[in-house]
């Protein structure tokens, strides 16, 4: 029994473990983002772990009340809490809920004292900022209404950190820190009840007589009933496993994620008990005793597994839920007190049992049921209830505008004075705002509100913040609460009637039940109220203005067809200089154009020529009037004006200047033509001047008869079909009796062309088929013969320069024209210049990419690589798109292979001194020592003044980018010196040497370097000073 007792135990606390405690949140799907952080800040009650609210009651004392108050406090609540536990007297608890109360109220007048003065700051700044919100401007309200927010809370924070909320605190982790020594006494409790024989220390123990009843312990560990331990164990799970707790941990784990959901319901349970009956609360205590423990063993349980959160610690706790799974079925026969009462009569008990526990248990049932249903309705109210309300903007500075439209009329007085001949024309006190709710299911009951019996709805719905300073709600109203698109988002309707200037205002919802579960509000936003002044009303179109009325009277001009409206001008003051803005609908404004605006059309002041046109003042259509005979309407033109009137509230009236559409010409039109020839296919042209198409001579005579003239000399050409142009109908260049497919640059078309052709006050649409402005074509660059190796490479060519005799050298440049490569390139230039107006780029690539091209002549840099590529290309814009119209990718060869060196030794690797004051020559002494250049001609040590210009082997050497390194090496180096041009080597002047053991040597190392290639081997020369020279 001892095992399973501990198991059942185990199983209540994991049953909750989902809901009760942060550690284990698992929130909805759809609480994401903003959302999930509102909720967070919206959350109702502290924290409820230690740290969080030790961390709480530490920053209280810190900041604002009194340490010794705050110690007193945290006494006597602890005093309390284990009165309460001990089960003291009703006289104990009143002596300290009295202690407790003054406790309180010592923490608040510390607090007072600590925070007054900054109650006073906060309440002076948002003084302020709601005088600067009032007269904010649109763009300023938002910003004002932000800091206006930031400051209320700080000083509702402020507020809210009273005596009773560290009371509330100090308890809550008291209880937290008392659970584990609870459970460790139980579980020492169940360690002794081993034995039948320690039946009665088990059941009389403090520990278990917390939760059973008193006189049921005494009988079933009397005499009297001779299966103790089958009728405890029946008692305690029965009492701890319960049909109305089982239902309840279901409801638990039915609220799924919601942390607070389990806090509000047992402080709704705790309300529901405090107001029942003395049976009641009898009844509930003997079946709460399982929640406590399941609390208490909860507690243990996540402190267990926070202190070591390993997967052994987790498994372990997996295999005891499996364990007590097992255990279901054997325990659900005790789920009742009916099935106790059946138990104890299948033991042949029933007998034995006193009045007293047939009392007890008489009527339990149908108790339970009331119970049940009490917490079912207070778990679904906690589901449904609004936990956080967000404010959707809909513009970029968070702000709802309500404006009051003004236009001058004539009147006395001022120039620009309101009510005088500034009168308003309508005012918006409605704007419909979205919020987002969660959870969506609260949506239902909220949109039952209503204005005229707001008691429908669960909720009192206002505008009434906790505003410290001055409610909004007697200048905002609620008008009604709509559904939106989404589940989750509500449209409200603010009425603004009574507002004058700027508000920061936030939609609140009071529960207005018996037993209000929360009050909760959205975010601010800035209520704009502002007056706007109309400077000006057009009824007119953005888009193209008809020209043609077409002469047989089946399709009128239309202009209040769709495209054309008003467009009204305003601004912030009456004289039009403050915040002008142009071409706003009533939309932009959020007003109704009916009503407040009309619009009439008439013919302007060239009136209607042979009365040949027919026009509705109202309805805005253009036609021509039937009565007039054909060829009189035809070729008659007019001008069409709308004048917008403007009606103010008092219905004063004003008009504005009329405004003119395109002139209109009734003409005839034609039926559509399609040219004969099935396509015109040209080349793509990259060239400026475009290209030209003609039509087939007998579509241009077709075209020219009907419309009844020669040539096209007095026709205008509209090409509709491409709309981005670059493909165009038109009179061909010095023919105006001939029409072409005119193609711009770089364009790529393949199509019909439509065009409208004008003449002689008739129209004809010309469609012009099967259009194909093809890419260019891409050129092969062939290669040269007898130019390129067999690898695929070309040579480089070295261009020497002589100065002072025909092979005296002074520089070389490696270079190579195109032309001589590409064998067509000559062909390719005159096309590129005639169809593309372009000519070859380069791209000058290689391991080391150096060089440039000009003239079309590669030049390699001096201090360029071995290896050098070069791409030549020309790359045209078809369209949009870059097309590459020809490309070639030539690699030439090795520069180390046509700029060749040679390196001789030389016979003498070593020179003996004849005195010890000798100055060492390289060119003497190492004579046959040389370094000769692609020609054989010797560069270094001394270049050969017939064929080099430069005097020294130091710039002969250049020439070809090449360089000798000489450095000295050996043990006795620093015996020596060499001269600044590497020339010659000698003992250090003023070195003193007497008789030396053995001889003073020197190793010469010479390092050739060039650009390219590989370098020849570095020689080294031994100079040797015999010890004798020093004797």
């Amino acid at each position: 029994m001892k095992r399973k007792f501990v198991k059942v135990m185990f199983f209540g606390a994991l049953a909750l473990s989902t809901v009760t405690y942060v550690g284990c949140k698992d929130y909805d799907d759809d609480v994401k983002g903003l959302q999930e952080q509102i909720d967070n800040i919206n959350q109702k009650g502290a924290d409820v772990t230690t740290e969080a609210m030790t961390t709480a009651i530490k920053s209280a004392i810190a900041s604002k009340a009194d340490k010794t108050a705050v110690e007193e406090l945290k006494s006597t609540v602890r005093d309390l809490q284990t009165a309460v536990d001990g089960k003291a007297s009703q006289a104990d608890l009143t002596a300290l809920s009295g202690k407790l109360t003054e406790a309180i109220d010592k923490v608040n007048t510390s607090i007072d004292s600590k925070v007054g003065a900054a109650k006073d700051e906060l309440q002076a700044k948002i003084d302020k900022l709601q005088e600067d919100l009032e007269n904010a401007d649109q763009d300023a309200a938002a910003a004002v209404a932000a800091e206006l927010v930031k400051v209320r809370q700080e000083l509702k924070d402020l507020n809210d950190a009273t005596g009773e909320k560290l009371a509330d605190l100090s308890d809550k982790i008291e209880q937290l820190q008392s659970l584990e020594s609870r459970i460790e006494d139980l579980e020492a409790a169940n360690e002794n009840f081993v034995t039948i024989n320690q039946l009665n220390d088990y059941m009389n123990s403090a520990a278990v007589k917390k939760y059973v009843d008193d006189v049921l312990v005494d009988y079933l560990t009397s005499d009297e009933v001779t299966d103790k331990v089958g009728a405890v164990q029946e008692y305690v799970d029965g009492q701890f496993k319960t049909e109305i707790l089982a239902k309840i941990s279901t409801t638990y784990l039915s609220l799924g994620t919601y942390n607070e959901d389990m806090e509000a319901l047992q402080q709704q349970i705790s309300k529901f008990v405090d107001s029942q009956s003395t049976e009641y609360k009898k009844i509930f205590t003997d079946i709460t005793s399982l929640q406590e423990y399941k609390t208490d063993v909860l507690e243990v349980l996540v402190k267990s597994l926070s202190d070591d959160n390993t997967i052994a610690k987790a498994n372990k706790c997996a295999e005891v839920l499996g364990d007590i799974e097992s255990l279901s079925d054997e325990l659900a026969k005790c789920a009742k007190t009916d099935d106790l009462k059946n138990y104890v009569k299948s033991s042949e008990l029933n007998g034995k049992i006193d009045a007293h526990l047939k009392d007890k248990f008489a009527g339990y049932d149908s108790k339970i049921e009331d119970i049940e249903g009490s917490i079912s309705d207070l778990t679904s109210e906690l589901t449904n209830m609004v936990k956080s309300i967000v404010y959707i903007p809909e513009s970029v500075n968070r702000s709802v505008s309500f404006n009051t439209l003004y236009a001058k009329f004539s009147g006395t007085g001022g120039e620009n004075e309101i009510g005088v001949n500034w009168l308003p024309v309508v005012s918006v006190n409605q704007v419909q705002v979205k919020f987002r709710v969660s959870p969506a299911s609260a949506v239902t009951e909220l949109v039952k509100y209503d204005k005229a019996n707001p008691e429908a709805c669960r909720y009192n719905v206002n505008t009434d913040y906790q505003a410290l300073t001055r409610a909004s709600g007697e200048f905002f109203t609620i008008s009604k609460i709509e559904k939106g698109a989404e589940d989750n988002i509500i449209l409200v309707t603010l009425d603004a009637g009574q507002a004058v200037k700027n508000y920061a205002i936030a939609l609140t919802l009071i529960d207005r039940g018996d037993k209000p579960l929360n009050n909760i509000s959205s975010d601010y936003f800035a209520a704009v109220k502002k007056n706007k002044f109309i400077q000006g009303v057009a009824w007119t179109t953005s888009g193209t203005m008809p020209t043609v009325l077409n002469n047989d009277g089946a399709t009128p001009i239309d202009y209040k067809a769709e495209g054309y409206g008003y467009k009204i001008t305003v601004s912030d003051d009456a004289g039009g200089s403050g915040n002008p803005q142009s071409d706003l609908t009533p939309e932009d404004l959020q007003i109704p154009a009916s009503g407040i605006f009309e619009v009439a059309f008439a013919f302007n002041a060239s009136g209607n020529p042979s009365n040949a046109f027919s026009l509705s003042a109202t309805d805005g259509k253009l036609s021509v009037n039937k009565a007039i005979d054909d060829a009189t309407r035809l070729g008659n033109s007019c001008t069409i004006t709308s004048t917008v009137t403007v009606n103010a509230l008092d219905a004063s009236t004003k008009s504005y200047d009329p405004t003119s559409f395109s002139e209109v010409t009734i003409k005839s039109e034609l039926a559509d033509y399609t040219a004969s020839n099935t396509s015109i296919i040209g080349a793509w042209s990259g060239n400026s001047t475009p290209k030209e198409y003609l039509l087939a001579d007998e579509d241009i005579t077709a075209i020219l008869t009907a419309l009844g003239v020669a040539d096209f000399s007095t026709a205008s050409i509209t090409t509709s079909t491409p709309a981005a142009g670059g493909v165009t109908l038109a009179v061909q260049t010095a023919h105006n009796d001939k029409l072409v497919v005119k193609v711009s640059e770089s364009t790529i078309y393949e199509d019909d062309v439509v065009a409208s052709i004008s003449a002689n006050n008739k129209t004809i649409k010309v469609t012009v088929p099967g259009v194909k402005i093809a890419i260019p074509e891409k050129f092969d660059l062939s290669e040269a013969g007898g130019m390129w190796n067999p690898d695929g490479t070309v040579n480089l060519v070295v261009e020497p320069t002589y100065n002072g005799g025909a092979e005296k050298l002074q520089s070389i440049k490696l270079t190579r024209e195109f032309s001589q490569i590409i064998g067509n390139y000559a062909t390719v230039s005159v096309a590129l210049g005639e169809n593309y107006d372009d000519e070859f780029t380069y791209e000058v690539t290689g391991s080391d990419a150096q060089g440039e091209v000009a003239a079309n002549k590669l030049t390699v840099a001096t201090n360029a690589t071995d290896n050098v590529t070069v791409t030549m290309s020309v790359t045209c814009t078809a369209g949009a798109t870059p097309y590459v119209v020809a490309s070639k990718t030539i690699n030439f060869a090795p520069i180390s292979s046509l700029l060749t060196s040679t390196l001789v030794e030389g016979n003498d690797a070593e020179h003996t001194a004849a005195t010890k004051g000798e100055v060492v020559t390289f060119s003497t002494t190492f004579a046959d020592f040389t370094w000769s250049d692609r020609r054989g001609k010797v560069m270094w040590p001394a270049p050969d003044a017939t064929y080099f210009y430069p005097a020294t082997a130091a710039d002969a050497l250049a020439i070809y980018g090449y360089s000798m390194e000489v450095k000295l090496s050996g043990d006795m180096k620093d015996y020596f010196e060499l001269a600044d041009d590497k020339t010659t080597v000698k003992i250090k002047s003023g070195l003193t040497i007497q008789a030396p053991a053995s001889d003073i040597s020197v190793n010469v190392v010479f390092t050739p370097n060039v650009m390219w290639g590989e370098a020849p081997a570095p020689v080294t020369k031994r100079i040797i000073f015999p010890k004798e020279l020093f004797n």
